[in-house]
Formats: structure tokens, C-alpha cells, sequence
């Protein structure tokens, strides 16, 4: 039997099912602050393990007490090909912790570039701004990560920010209040 059936890759489900010759799901309790064995896959990038969780029916949106979920995991560990497989397997590309951060602003903060070009191949939101007022953008300039940040250009993100830049206030960020960036443009 195969493991996987697969499909066309798609924004509202996953690209395969699972099949499994059994009918009781894998159990995968939860550890130390809520983490599953499923963010454990993650972390070391364990495709097999994943692979057999998941089609045991561990839950792809588990969260730890942080609202980390598996994908934030392997995006924070530059798993690009763990974060491959959880995406075509369900998981929402653009979920939050409790920081606010998607699984692109951690990818971005560890200067994942294999990773970064995985979450935005599935079409990963690049304007989110997490708690601390950053994008994923915002967070590779702030570590230093220039190729990551060449992966997330600035080009139609916001007119104001050249402005901002000239009084050397830096980045809006998406501060300002209405549409992308949240401000609001009168040009007479």
C-alpha cells in the first residue's frame, strides 16, 4: 500500500491523504509545555517519523503552550523539506504563536533562505507583521540575514516607507494605519 496519494498542490487542503492499513491512530501525547511528538519531527527534521504521525493521525494544528505549532518548528530549525511535508499534509502556512510570528518570520530569523523559498512557493503572507511590529522582511534585516531579505523585497510594499527613510525614522512596518502598510495616500 502506498503511503501517500497525491494531488495538486492547493491554498484550501492539503496535496495528499494518507493511507493507513490501520484504523486506530498513532498515539502522540503531548510533553514538557504541550509539545507533541509531531513538533519533536520537527525539530530534527525527521521526515520518517513525520511522515508515520501524521498518517497515524497525529493533529497537524497541535500547538505547545506558546501556540507553537510543527510547522512554526521546522521553519525555526530551517527544515525546508519537513515544512514541505507538513504543508502538503494541511498545516495553515500563515498560523501564529503567541508572539504573532508565522512560520515565515521564524524562517527569516534564522536566515532559512531554503526555507524561506519553501513558505512562499506555498504562498506563505509576506505583510504580517508579528508582535514585536515586524515582518518576516523586518526580522532578516534586524538579524542580518541579506539573503533572505533579497527573497522578500521591499518594491510596492509601501509608499511611505521611502518618506520615513528620508527623515531617518527607518521602517513603517505596517504601523500606519490603513491597507498594506496602513496608510493612506492623497496625492492632489
Amino acid at each position: 500500500m502506498s503511503l501517500f496519494t497525491f494531488g495538486t498542490k492547493t491554498t484550501t487542503g492539503p496535496a495528499f491523504s494518507f493511507a493507513s492499513s490501520s484504523a486506530t491512530p498513532l498515539t502522540a501525547g503531548t510533553g514538557s509545555g504541550g509539545r507533541t511528538a509531531l513538533h519533536l519531527a520537527a525539530l530534527h527534521g525527521d521526515i520518517v517519523a513525520a511522515t508515520e504521525l501524521l498518517r497515524g493521525g497525529a493533529a497537524i494544528d497541535a500547538v505547545d503552550k506558546n501556540g507553537i505549532q510543527a510547522l512554526h518548528v521546522a521553519a525555526a530549525g530551517d527544515r525546508a523539506e519537513t515544512c514541505e511535508l507538513l504543508l502538503a499534509a494541511g498545516a495553515d502556512i500563515d498560523c501564529v504563536d503567541r508572539a504573532g510570528d508565522t512560520a515565515l518570520h521564524l524562517a527569516a530569523g534564522c536566515g532559512g533562505v531554503a526555507t524561506v523559498r519553501v513558505l512562499l512557493g506555498w504562498g506563505a503572507a509576506r505583510r504580517v507583521v508579528n508582535g514585536r511590529g515586524k515582518t518576516a522582511r523586518g526580522v532578516a534585516q534586524e538579524k542580518g540575514w541579506g539573503g533572505v531579505v533579497a527573497l522578500l523585497p521591499d518594491e510596492g510594499w509601501c509608499a511611505w516607507e521611502r518618506v520615513l527613510e528620508g527623515f531617518g525614522a527607518g521602517h513603517c512596518e505596517g504601523r500606519l494605519g490603513y491597507g498594506p502598510c496602513g496608510a493612506v495616500m492623497v496625492i492632489i
